[in-house]
């Protein structure tokens, strides 16, 4: 009996380190030296989604999906890598100061909330959107880049 238990705890021990490591492999290729991290949380909808999608300068995205408990890793297409440099550029255009909240807000009690953050040499960015707002978004294409799997 103390050998199943024991077993059990190493392999508990064992699936916890590799799950850190492979969020430390995101988080290593993050801003602050000159690098450059996107972050998408989708929450709300009918469905009740929560998941959140973190692109990294090196082309690394990983989803995590909190709703069924999921966790991928997969490597960025080209295509979303424009799309991300474009966001950046866009950012620098917008000329908003780090740490703002730029708000969209909609009108809709089932929408899917989006909430980006642009982490660029060191200084954060967010904008909040919706299923209504992000239409008109400067974000848009990014957006869905983001979520196609």
């Amino acid at each position: 009996m103390a050998h199943k238990r024991k077993t059990g705890i190493v392999c508990l021990l064992m699936a916890l380190l590799l799950a850190g490591c492979l969020g430390n492999a995101i988080e290593s290729a993050g801003p602050g030296d000159g690098s450059w991290l996107i972050e998408l949380q989708l929450s709300g909808g009918i469905a009740g989604l929560n998941r959140s999608i973190t692109l990294v300068s090196n082309g690394q995205v990983q989803t995590v999906d909190r709703r069924v408990g999921t966790r991928t890793r997969r490597q960025a297409s080209n295509a979303l890598m424009v799309l991300a440099t474009d966001s950046l550029m866009q950012r620098t255009k917008m000329a908003q100061q780090p740490g703002d909240t730029q708000i969209l807000p909609g009108r809709c009690a089932d929408c899917i909330v989006y909430r980006l953050k642009i982490v660029n040499k060191g200084d954060a960015y967010h904008v909040n959107l919706d299923t209504l707002t992000l239409a008109r978004s400067p974000y848009k294409a990014l957006v869905e880049a983001m979520e196609a799997r």
